[in-house]
């Protein structure tokens, strides 16, 4: 059954879970992690890719809108704008975000968002709430990516009848298609900016 937990200390935790499978944490988040990071690897960079599938969600007024994207020599999933929807075909720019968790060096990939004004924050985050809620399903394909030690793992699945991609944050499974996984769905936000997205459960 959907619960929806209206707390400060839920919001919270459902911002920094979006944070990290969005990919909309500050540029100054990595930096903490700067000594070990190896020159060769800067906490974020901007590259191009070319759009090889688009992936939508909907559920009760909230959104995701993400593409699978050729990067480097692997298929990645780069989590989208709901303001600026792109094609198959398109060439898409986004931020590749490296940081370390414990002994875990983590990819994620994200379109860079304009920044927005500060009086639009405030009133988005008086009116916004969030939720978490479980779901689980059998793994149809599988990302993952490895540049310089760090790591993208990412399960397609199908949710309420739509393909989605479950992230897994901390890189820690080792699952395969035809696996079933359990996960937790994350809605956030309010107005135009209600998000879902979608991690692997511990």
């Amino acid at each position: 059954m959907t619960a929806l937990f209206e707390s400060a200390a839920v919001r919270g935790l459902v911002a920094v879970l979006c944070a990290v499978i969005c990919g909309h944490a500050g540029a100054q988040q990595p930096a903490r992690f700067a000594p070990e990071i190896s020159a060769l690897a800067p906490p974020i960079n901007h590259e191009t890719g070319t759009i090889s599938e688009v992936l939508t969600a909907q559920d009760s007024g909230f959104q995701q809108i993400g593409y699978v994207v050729r990067w480097r020599d692997s298929q990645v999933f780069v989590t989208g704008s709901l303001a600026a929807p792109q094609r198959v075909g398109e060439n898409i720019d986004f931020m590749v975000y490296r940081s370390v968790a414990g002994s875990r060096k983590i990819l994620r990939f994200a379109v860079n968002e304009p920044q927005s004004d500060a009086s639009g924050d405030r009133e988005e985050a008086e009116s916004s709430h969030a939720s978490v809620t479980s779901g689980g399903a059998p793994i149809e394909d599988t990302l993952i990516a490895e540049n310089d030690g760090y790591r993208f793992v990412a399960y397609q699945v199908r949710w309420h009848g739509m393909r989605v991609m479950v992230v897994d944050p901390l890189q820690k499974s080792v699952y395969k298609i035809g696996d079933t996984i359990n996960f937790r769905v994350l809605r956030s936000g309010a107005g135009e900016e209600r998000l879902l997205a979608f991690a692997l459960s511990d």
